[in-house]
This record gives structure tokens, sequence and C-alpha cells, in this order.
């Protein structure tokens, strides 16, 4: 269990220890911290991705241009719990980052705020979203590779699963080629 939360009290009961170092901003300035309690969505963060990963739709256009890439957008969890301040910081393209606002949009918006020194804070958070065409021979070859690690492959999309700071999120988008 990540989380539990008091909902009659609102208030947080339980929370798994993290001791990651987050990006959040101190004064004017943006720190590397630990901090006491560290921010996160309302429910689950695996949840939040999955649905992420759902809505998401490789962009004809994209396909058509043979255009592939990973995306890197940075965005803000303010000290009320919401998200704010999105930027692209890498595009694959028009398309694609438009693709992911819009399935960004579909997200709830309740977050549980960082705490630094007793007060809540500002918390910087990434998603880099990778959007891959692959042959119809690479994906079977994929796929194999899944079963025989005994995953199944989520059709025709994937949260990535390698390790990474908790204040970034990945997801990759896979196209197959016919």
């Amino acid at each position: 269990m990540e989380l539990t939360v008091d909902y009659d009290s609102s208030r947080v009961a339980f929370v798994q220890e993290d001791t990651t170092r987050y990006l959040v901003q101190v004064g004017e300035e943006w720190l590397l911290k630990r901090l006491a309690r560290v921010p996160r969505p309302m429910g689950s963060a695996d949840h939040r991705l999955a649905t992420l990963q759902g809505a998401l739709r490789y962009p004809v256009s994209a396909l058509m241009g043979q255009q592939q890439g990973t995306m890197l957008l940075s965005y803000i969890v303010d000290p009320n719990g919401h998200t704010r301040d999105y930027v692209v910081e890498k595009s694959v393209s028009t398309a694609c980052n438009n693709e992911v606002w819009r399935a960004l949009q579909t997200l709830p918006d309740n977050w549980i705020p960082a705490i630094y020194q007793g007060r809540p804070v500002a918390a910087r958070f990434y998603l880099t979203v990778k959007f891959q065409i692959m042959s119809s021979a690479e994906w079977l070859r994929f796929r194999e590779e899944e079963e025989r690690r005994g995953q199944s492959p989520a059709g025709d999309t994937k949260v990535a699963s390698a390790p990474s700071p908790r204040y970034v999120q990945e997801v990759v988008i896979t196209a197959v080629a016919q």
C-alpha cells in the first residue's frame, strides 16, 4: 500500500516512505530536496499513468509523416494540489503535443501537495511520452519477449518500466505499421 487517506478528517493516515529528492520551489529558487511529504496524485500514481496511457492515441498525421521520438513535458503541482504551468520541453510534432495535452485534460487534477519544512510547496514533475512506430515483425518479437518475461503486452500502448525518479513519469505509445 502506497497511501491511505482518512476522508472524514481530510488527512493522510499512511504514506509509504519516499527518500527521493524532489525539485521544489523554495522562495524564488527551484531546489532538489527530501520532503516531509512527497507530492502525489489522489488515488494511485500507477492508475493515473494507466489512465493516461489508455487515453493516448498515435496521431494519424504523425503516423503518415513517420514522426517518432520522445516528447518531454514539465508541469508544476502547486501548494493547493493542482497542476499548472505545462511546458513542452522537447517536441516530436505539433500533432503529438496536442494529443498529449488532450489526454492530460481527461485526468483528474487532484494532488496531495508536497510538504517542505512544515509548509506546502510547489513541486516540478516531468512526463515523457515516447512515440514509436514498429513493423509487424518487430511487434511480434516484442510481444514474444514480453510473454517470455511473463508480461502481457497492453495492445498498442505500454507504460515504460525502466526505473526513474518518481517525479518523472514515462509512457510509450507504439503504432504497428503493416
